[in-house]
Protein backbone atom coordinates (compact mmCIF):
# COMPACT_ATOMS: atom_id res chain seq x y z
CA UNK A 1 0.00 0.00 0.00
CA UNK A 2 1.32 3.22 -1.25
CA UNK A 3 0.91 5.69 1.83
CA UNK A 4 0.07 9.55 0.79
CA UNK A 5 -0.90 8.91 -2.89
CA UNK A 6 -1.92 12.80 -2.90
CA UNK A 7 1.89 13.51 -3.45
CA UNK A 8 2.42 11.35 -6.39
CA UNK A 9 1.96 11.88 -10.15
CA UNK A 10 -0.65 14.11 -11.55
CA UNK A 11 -2.13 14.68 -7.84
CA UNK A 12 1.29 16.11 -6.33
CA UNK A 13 1.17 19.97 -8.49
CA UNK A 14 2.61 22.24 -5.89
CA UNK A 15 3.92 19.73 -3.28
CA UNK A 16 7.92 19.31 -3.34
CA UNK A 17 10.49 18.69 -0.66
CA UNK A 18 11.73 22.07 -1.51
CA UNK A 19 8.32 23.73 -0.94
CA UNK A 20 8.59 22.26 2.26
CA UNK A 21 11.76 23.03 3.49
CA UNK A 22 11.18 26.58 2.68
CA UNK A 23 8.20 25.98 4.96
CA UNK A 24 10.84 24.65 8.14
CA UNK A 25 13.01 27.91 7.02
CA UNK A 26 10.19 30.12 8.08
CA UNK A 27 9.35 28.15 10.86
CA UNK A 28 12.42 28.67 12.45
CA UNK A 29 13.26 32.31 11.37
CA UNK A 30 9.88 33.51 13.02
CA UNK A 31 9.04 35.34 9.98
CA UNK A 32 9.17 34.71 5.93
CA UNK A 33 11.47 37.56 5.76
CA UNK A 34 13.23 36.36 8.19
CA UNK A 35 13.57 32.83 6.39
CA UNK A 36 14.79 35.03 3.34
CA UNK A 37 17.40 36.92 5.69
CA UNK A 38 16.26 40.13 4.50
CA UNK A 39 16.18 39.68 0.98
CA UNK A 40 12.78 40.98 -0.93
CA UNK A 41 12.75 39.18 -4.00
CA UNK A 42 13.43 35.94 -1.89
CA UNK A 43 10.56 37.03 0.51
CA UNK A 44 8.34 36.72 -2.21
CA UNK A 45 9.55 33.79 -3.76
CA UNK A 46 9.34 31.86 -0.57
CA UNK A 47 6.08 33.27 -0.14
CA UNK A 48 4.64 31.86 -3.50
CA UNK A 49 6.12 28.56 -2.43
CA UNK A 50 4.20 28.24 0.41
CA UNK A 51 1.26 29.47 -1.28
CA UNK A 52 1.44 26.46 -3.63
CA UNK A 53 1.64 24.22 -1.04
CA UNK A 54 -1.27 25.96 0.50
CA UNK A 55 -3.27 25.36 -2.38
CA UNK A 56 -1.97 21.68 -2.38
CA UNK A 57 -3.05 20.87 1.16
CA UNK A 58 -6.00 23.17 0.84
CA UNK A 59 -5.43 25.12 3.93
CA UNK A 60 -3.70 28.51 5.12
CA UNK A 61 0.15 27.97 5.96
CA UNK A 62 0.82 31.48 6.83
CA UNK A 63 -0.56 34.44 8.91
CA UNK A 64 0.22 37.98 9.31
CA UNK A 65 2.26 38.81 12.91
CA UNK A 66 2.35 42.06 13.29
CA UNK A 67 3.86 43.77 9.76
CA UNK A 68 5.48 40.00 9.23
CA UNK A 69 4.28 37.24 7.04
CA UNK A 70 4.39 33.82 9.46
CA UNK A 71 3.48 30.55 10.01
CA UNK A 72 -0.41 29.75 10.92
CA UNK A 73 -0.98 26.61 13.77
CA UNK A 74 -1.34 24.57 10.47
CA UNK A 75 1.98 25.71 9.13
CA UNK A 76 3.66 25.06 12.08
CA UNK A 77 2.55 21.49 12.50
CA UNK A 78 3.21 20.86 8.80
CA UNK A 79 6.61 22.29 9.17
CA UNK A 80 7.36 20.11 12.28
CA UNK A 81 6.46 17.15 10.76
CA UNK A 82 8.97 17.73 7.90
CA UNK A 83 11.64 18.67 10.28
CA UNK A 84 11.00 15.27 11.32
CA UNK A 85 11.25 13.43 8.25
CA UNK A 86 14.10 15.64 7.01
CA UNK A 87 15.77 14.56 10.26
CA UNK A 88 15.28 11.17 9.43
CA UNK A 89 16.39 11.38 6.07
CA UNK A 90 19.77 12.97 7.64
CA UNK A 91 19.89 10.28 10.04
CA UNK A 92 19.77 7.44 7.06
CA UNK A 93 22.11 9.46 4.92
CA UNK A 94 24.77 9.56 7.87
CA UNK A 95 24.08 5.88 8.53
CA UNK A 96 24.82 4.84 4.69
CA UNK A 97 28.34 7.54 4.89
CA UNK A 98 29.11 5.64 8.57
CA UNK A 99 28.80 8.46 10.93
CA UNK A 100 27.02 7.81 14.22
CA UNK A 101 23.55 9.15 14.15
CA UNK A 102 23.16 12.79 15.63
CA UNK A 103 21.42 13.84 18.69
CA UNK A 104 20.72 17.24 19.63
CA UNK A 105 20.57 18.56 23.30
CA UNK A 106 19.18 22.26 23.90
CA UNK A 107 20.01 23.53 27.33
CA UNK A 108 20.95 26.86 29.06
CA UNK A 109 24.39 28.14 29.22
CA UNK A 110 24.83 27.85 32.86
CA UNK A 111 23.42 24.09 32.37
CA UNK A 112 26.40 23.68 29.41
CA UNK A 113 28.93 25.62 31.08
CA UNK A 114 28.68 24.18 34.37
CA UNK A 115 27.24 20.71 34.63
CA UNK A 116 27.32 19.06 30.73
CA UNK A 117 30.57 20.24 29.41
CA UNK A 118 32.93 19.80 32.55
CA UNK A 119 31.73 15.92 32.52
CA UNK A 120 31.09 15.84 28.72
CA UNK A 121 33.96 12.87 28.48
CA UNK A 122 31.54 10.47 30.94
CA UNK A 123 28.42 11.65 29.08
CA UNK A 124 29.48 11.10 25.12
CA UNK A 125 30.98 7.12 26.40
CA UNK A 126 27.71 6.37 28.16
CA UNK A 127 25.58 8.26 24.72
CA UNK A 128 26.22 4.82 23.09
CA UNK A 129 28.13 6.31 19.87
CA UNK A 130 25.67 9.30 19.24
CA UNK A 131 26.97 12.66 17.92
CA UNK A 132 25.70 14.67 20.31
CA UNK A 133 25.16 18.76 19.22
CA UNK A 134 24.99 20.68 22.14
CA UNK A 135 22.66 24.23 21.26
CA UNK A 136 23.24 27.04 23.48
CA UNK A 137 19.47 28.50 24.26
CA UNK A 138 17.62 30.66 26.62
CA UNK A 139 15.38 28.57 28.58
CA UNK A 140 12.56 30.66 27.34
CA UNK A 141 13.11 29.38 23.95
CA UNK A 142 13.60 25.97 24.27
CA UNK A 143 10.49 24.33 24.49
CA UNK A 144 9.43 25.85 21.15
CA UNK A 145 12.70 24.83 19.97
CA UNK A 146 11.71 20.81 20.86
CA UNK A 147 8.22 21.69 19.29
CA UNK A 148 9.54 22.51 16.26
CA UNK A 149 12.00 19.70 15.76
CA UNK A 150 14.61 21.93 15.89
CA UNK A 151 16.52 19.36 18.76
CA UNK A 152 15.97 16.16 19.74
CA UNK A 153 16.27 16.66 23.73
CA UNK A 154 15.57 19.91 26.10
CA UNK A 155 17.41 20.13 29.63
CA UNK A 156 14.88 22.17 30.97
CA UNK A 157 12.87 23.59 33.83
CA UNK A 158 9.80 21.51 34.43
CA UNK A 159 7.41 24.48 34.91
CA UNK A 160 8.14 25.63 31.09
CA UNK A 161 6.85 22.39 30.11
CA UNK A 162 4.10 22.01 32.05
CA UNK A 163 1.20 22.41 28.77
CA UNK A 164 4.16 20.48 26.57
CA UNK A 165 2.64 17.41 25.51
CA UNK A 166 5.78 15.28 25.36
CA UNK A 167 7.72 12.60 26.76
CA UNK A 168 10.16 13.98 29.95
CA UNK A 169 12.66 11.97 32.71
CA UNK A 170 13.17 14.04 35.67
CA UNK A 171 16.66 15.39 36.05
CA UNK A 172 16.80 16.63 39.82
CA UNK A 173 16.52 19.83 41.72
CA UNK A 174 18.78 22.84 41.75
CA UNK A 175 18.94 24.45 44.82
CA UNK A 176 20.79 28.18 45.33
CA UNK A 177 22.62 29.43 48.01
CA UNK A 178 24.06 32.46 49.41
CA UNK A 179 27.78 32.78 48.43
CA UNK A 180 30.25 35.29 49.58
CA UNK A 181 34.05 35.80 50.04
CA UNK A 182 35.36 34.60 53.39
CA UNK A 183 36.40 38.54 53.40
CA UNK A 184 32.86 39.05 54.06
CA UNK A 185 32.13 36.36 57.04
CA UNK A 186 32.34 38.91 59.85
CA UNK A 187 29.80 41.06 58.19
CA UNK A 188 26.84 38.57 57.60
CA UNK A 189 24.46 37.56 59.92
CA UNK A 190 24.29 33.70 60.89
CA UNK A 191 20.33 33.78 61.30
CA UNK A 192 20.04 36.22 58.80
CA UNK A 193 21.98 35.77 55.62
CA UNK A 194 20.20 36.86 53.26
CA UNK A 195 20.46 40.45 54.77
CA UNK A 196 23.45 39.93 53.25
CA UNK A 197 21.96 40.83 49.56
CA UNK A 198 20.78 44.44 50.67
CA UNK A 199 23.43 45.37 52.78
CA UNK A 200 26.68 44.26 50.56
CA UNK A 201 27.90 44.57 47.20
CA UNK A 202 25.69 41.72 45.15
CA UNK A 203 26.47 40.45 41.86
CA UNK A 204 23.94 38.43 39.72
CA UNK A 205 23.52 37.45 36.27
CA UNK A 206 22.36 40.11 33.60
CA UNK A 207 19.21 39.03 32.22
CA UNK A 208 15.08 38.50 32.66
CA UNK A 209 15.49 34.85 33.25
CA UNK A 210 13.86 33.06 36.13
CA UNK A 211 16.69 33.48 38.97
CA UNK A 212 16.77 37.25 38.48
CA UNK A 213 13.05 37.04 38.72
CA UNK A 214 13.39 35.15 41.86
CA UNK A 215 15.97 37.35 43.38
CA UNK A 216 13.80 40.41 42.51
CA UNK A 217 10.94 38.69 44.17
CA UNK A 218 12.72 38.39 47.41
CA UNK A 219 13.63 42.08 47.18
CA UNK A 220 10.27 43.02 46.75
CA UNK A 221 8.75 40.87 49.96
CA UNK A 222 11.57 42.22 52.25
CA UNK A 223 10.60 45.71 51.38
CA UNK A 224 14.16 46.73 50.84
CA UNK A 225 16.01 47.15 47.02
CA UNK A 226 19.18 44.97 46.58
CA UNK A 227 22.64 46.09 46.42
CA UNK A 228 23.27 45.62 43.11
CA UNK A 229 27.13 46.39 41.79
CA UNK A 230 27.83 44.18 39.26
CA UNK A 231 25.88 42.18 36.40
CA UNK A 232 27.89 39.38 34.20
CA UNK A 233 26.71 37.68 30.95
CA UNK A 234 26.96 34.29 33.00
CA UNK A 235 26.89 32.35 36.40
CA UNK A 236 29.83 31.43 36.01
CA UNK A 237 31.07 35.17 35.75
CA UNK A 238 29.17 35.72 38.66
CA UNK A 239 31.07 32.87 40.54
CA UNK A 240 34.36 34.25 39.70
CA UNK A 241 33.11 37.75 40.88
CA UNK A 242 32.42 36.21 43.92
CA UNK A 243 35.78 34.50 44.30
CA UNK A 244 37.33 37.47 43.62
CA UNK A 245 37.08 39.09 46.94
CA UNK A 246 33.98 41.95 46.15
CA UNK A 247 30.71 40.57 45.73
CA UNK A 248 28.16 38.10 47.20
CA UNK A 249 25.81 36.57 45.19
CA UNK A 250 22.80 33.81 44.89
CA UNK A 251 24.49 30.74 43.18
CA UNK A 252 23.28 27.08 42.41
CA UNK A 253 24.41 24.83 44.81
CA UNK A 254 25.97 23.12 41.50
CA UNK A 255 28.60 26.10 41.20
CA UNK A 256 30.31 25.30 44.35
CA UNK A 257 32.67 22.93 42.41
CA UNK A 258 34.26 25.68 40.37
CA UNK A 259 34.72 28.01 43.05
CA UNK A 260 38.05 28.02 45.30
CA UNK A 261 36.88 26.66 48.25
CA UNK A 262 39.25 28.16 50.55
CA UNK A 263 38.40 32.14 49.15
CA UNK A 264 34.23 31.33 49.42
CA UNK A 265 31.73 30.72 52.05
CA UNK A 266 28.32 29.72 51.72
CA UNK A 267 25.09 30.24 53.39
CA UNK A 268 21.55 28.03 53.13
CA UNK A 269 18.82 29.86 53.81
CA UNK A 270 15.06 28.82 54.14
CA UNK A 271 14.22 31.70 52.14
CA UNK A 272 15.98 30.29 49.20
CA UNK A 273 13.58 27.17 49.13
CA UNK A 274 11.45 29.73 46.14
CA UNK A 275 14.46 29.74 43.78
CA UNK A 276 14.70 25.96 43.49
CA UNK A 277 13.48 24.75 40.39
CA UNK A 278 13.14 21.21 39.20
CA UNK A 279 15.02 20.03 35.61
CA UNK A 280 14.16 17.50 33.14
CA UNK A 281 15.11 16.10 30.18
CA UNK A 282 12.25 16.72 27.71
CA UNK A 283 11.42 15.32 24.18
CA UNK A 284 9.05 14.34 21.44
CA UNK A 285 7.71 10.89 20.94
CA UNK A 286 8.52 11.10 17.01
CA UNK A 287 12.10 11.35 17.56
CA UNK A 288 12.45 7.64 18.52
CA UNK A 289 10.72 6.86 15.18
CA UNK A 290 13.97 8.15 13.25
CA UNK A 291 17.05 8.16 16.16
CA UNK A 292 18.05 4.58 17.62
CA UNK A 293 20.18 6.58 19.87
CA UNK A 294 17.91 8.94 21.79
CA UNK A 295 17.84 6.58 24.70
CA UNK A 296 21.53 5.91 25.62
CA UNK A 297 21.87 9.83 25.16
CA UNK A 298 18.76 10.54 27.81
CA UNK A 299 20.40 7.84 30.40
CA UNK A 300 23.89 9.35 29.65
CA UNK A 301 22.09 12.66 30.92
CA UNK A 302 19.96 11.09 33.72
CA UNK A 303 23.72 9.39 34.89
CA UNK A 304 25.37 13.16 34.55
CA UNK A 305 22.74 14.72 36.85
CA UNK A 306 23.05 12.30 39.37
CA UNK A 307 26.53 13.01 40.01
CA UNK A 308 26.12 16.86 39.65
CA UNK A 309 22.76 18.01 41.71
Amino acid sequence: MVMFDKGFGAQSNGFSLERMRRLVAVEESKSILGAARGDKTTAALISRQIGELEGFFGTPLRQKDGKLANLSEDGRELASLTKGFLGALENFQDRIDGLPPRVVVGAGQSILSNVILPNLRSLSDEAGGARLVFDNLRSEDLPDRLDSGAIDLAIVSENRMAKKKVEKRNLGTVAYELFAPKEFEDRIKAKKPLDAIFELPFATIGSTGELRRGIDELCRKAKKPLNLQLECSSLLDVAFAVESGSYCSILPTFLRKRMDESKVISYRSPGLKALERKLCVAWKTSVYKYNCRIDFSINAILDTFRRCL
